[in-house]
């Protein structure tokens, strides 16, 4: 019988692949699309690759801060030319406060366009007057 030295290093990458795991292995079932985003100086635009989705089964939610894509995905869709088939959530950060209620999609030939222009493009915000403490 022989022994094998292990450090500590090997432990360390022995947990990292145990914690990876069942990331690689939800990515192979469940679909998340492609988010490109872009900012402008008075909004943000979304580029979303959803190949083969029907836009009727597209869900996007914007909120100041956030973009939301739901969707769904049949065995139809798939041989329309989508990779996989199932339903995917995809919620990315924006670089910028935005206003949803003046957010605009789009969808055509498997890109989903998202425009939401800023709240305040300018940067919002205003400077305080520092007053001193009588106490």
């Amino acid at each position: 019988m022989s022994l094998m030295r292990h450090g500590p290093g090997d432990l360390v990458e022995w947990m990292n692949r145990w914690m990876d795991m069942p990331m690689r292995l939800m990515s192979q079932w469940m679909p998340a699309p492609t988010v490109e985003l872009k900012e402008e100086d008075d909004r943000v635009l979304a580029r979303v690759d959803v190949p083969g989705v029907d836009p009727s089964k597209l869900e996007v939610t914007v909120r100041p801060w956030s973009l939301t894509v739901r969707g769904e995905t049949s065995e139809e869709d798939r041989e329309r030319g989508g990779q996989r088939y199932g339903q995917f959530t995809r919620t990315v950060s924006l670089p910028a406060d935005v206003d949803a209620e003046r957010a605009e999609a789009t969808c055509s030939r498997g890109i989903l366009r998202v425009t939401m222009p800023k709240s305040h493009p300018d940067g919002g915000g205003r400077r305080l007057e520092i007053r001193e403490d009588p106490s």
